[in-house]
C-alpha cells in the first residue's frame, strides 16, 4: 500500500472512529500530496468539507464544498454538502438552489439516482423545514410588538369606548391560536409514522410503507405485510406508489414544518 493509500484508510478509520479533527488533518495532508485527476481531489476536498462539519465549522464546510465543485461541478457528494453547510449558514435560498440542481443531476443518472434521492429529498424537505421556521420566528416577532403597541395604546385610550373596541379586537386577533397542525393519515408510513419520502405498496394488499423502513421490517421478520401479515414477493410485490410520493411532495411544499426525518 502506497503513502497516499494508507492516508486515506487511516483518514476513514479516524473519521469513523469520530476524530474528526484527525481525519481533517491527514486529507489536508493527502490534498497537498496529490497528483491525480480533478474528479479524484474533488472527492478528496469534498471529505475536508464533510470533516469541518462534523466540527460544525459550516463556513469551513461551505468553503471546501465549493472548492470541490469548482473541480467537478457534477460531485453530487460535494453539493449535498455545500446544500447542508448553506442550511447551518441560514442561506437557505442558496441550499434550495444547489440541491434542486443535485436532484436534475439525479434524474439523468439512474445508478446515482439509487444511492442518492431520498438524500436530496430529506435535504430538501429539511431546508424548507428550517426556512419556515424562520419565517415563522419573524413573524411572532412582528406580531408581539404589534400586540405591545395595541395594550399601551388601549391603556391610553381607556376612556374612548370607539376607540377601546377597535384596540380590543385587534388583541382578539392576536390570541387566536396557532391553526391546529394537522398531518393526513394516509401520507405517514404506518411504520415510522412519518411523512413518506418513497413509499411502495405491496400488489397482494395495497398498504403502503416506506421503502427503507419495509425492507428493514423484511430483514428482521420476513416478506409479509406488517398490518395484514399476508406473504408477498420482495422481488415482483411491489412497486413504487407514485400518486401518494407526489401527494406528499405538494403536501410538504404547502406545510414544511410536517418534515420530521433526520438528515446524515
Amino acid at each position: 500500500m502506497n503513502s497516499q493509500s494508507s492516508l486515506r484508510e487511516q483518514a476513514k478509520i479516524e473519521f469513523g472512529a469520530k476524530n474528526y479533527l484527525a481525519s481533517l488533518e491527514l486529507f489536508n495532508r493527502i490534498v497537498e500530496e496529490f497528483g491525480g485527476s480533478s474528479e479524484e481531489l474533488s472527492t478528496l476536498v469534498t471529505n475536508k468539507s464533510m470533516c469541518y462539519g462534523k466540527l460544525g465549522s459550516w463556513e469551513m464546510a461551505e468553503r471546501e464544498a465549493q472548492r470541490a465543485l469548482a473541480l467537478n461541478d457534477r460531485n453530487l457528494k460535494a453539493i449535498y454538502h455545500y446544500g447542508k453547510a448553506c442550511i447551518e449558514l441560514g442561506r437557505f435560498e442558496d441550499a434550495e438552489e444547489a440541491i434542486c440542481r443535485g436532484k436534475s443531476l439525479l434524474a439523468v443518472n439512474d445508478r446515482e439516482r439509487k444511492n442518492w434521492e431520498t438524500t436530496f429529498v430529506q435535504l430538501l424537505r429539511h431546508c424548507r423545514k428550517q426556512a419556515w421556521t424562520r419565517d415563522v420566528s419573524k413573524s411572532r416577532a412582528r406580531n408581539d410588538e404589534a400586540r405591545a403597541v395595541a395594550v399601551r395604546l388601549l391603556d391610553e385610550n381607556s376612556s374612548n369606548q370607539q376607540v377601546r373596541r377597535i384596540i380590543e379586537t385587534a388583541l382578539r386577533h392576536f390570541d387566536v391560536l396557532e391553526e391546529s397542525k394537522h398531518v393526513p393519515e394516509h401520507l405517514l408510513c404506518p411504520i415510522l409514522m412519518e411523512v413518506f419520502i418513497d413509499p411502495v405498496v405491496i400488489a397482494k394488499t395495497g398498504n403502503s410503507f416506506e421503502r427503507s423502513a419495509l425492507m428493514k421490517h423484511v430483514e428482521g421478520n420476513g416478506a409479509f405485510d406488517p398490518l395484514s401479515r399476508v406473504p408477498f414477493d420482495v422481488n415482483h410485490g411491489i412497486g413504487t406508489n407514485i400518486a401518494l410520493r407526489d401527494a406528499c411532495e405538494h403536501f410538504l411544499e404547502q406545510n414544511p414544518w410536517a418534515f420530521e426525518g433526520t438528515i446524515p
